[in-house]
């Protein structure tokens, strides 16, 4: 997708509005995307504050949701 034109507010305006199948795909992109969030932090392991748990993958289950979360806030309609 090409940048986006914002006006000051931060309102996408005129001609660079995704539409059709192009707002479609975006869409269903994201969808996805929240799927996967949304099933990594279902499974996730209790922790205790000082950083212990009896699942012996539990940092490898939180660096899973800590990525996925990463995608999730670099994610743009530009």
């Amino acid at each position: 997708m090409t940048a986006t034109k914002k006006d000051d507010k931060g309102i996408a305006t005129g001609e660079d509005i995704p539409r059709g199948t192009t707002l479609t795909s975006y869409l269903s992109s994201v969808e996805s995307e929240v799927a996967r969030l949304e099933e990594a932090i279902r499974v996730l392991p209790r922790v205790t504050p000082g950083g212990s748990s009896e699942c012996p993958f539990a940092s490898d289950l939180y660096a899973r949701k800590e990525e996925l979360e990463a995608r999730w806030r670099t994610r743009s309609l530009a």
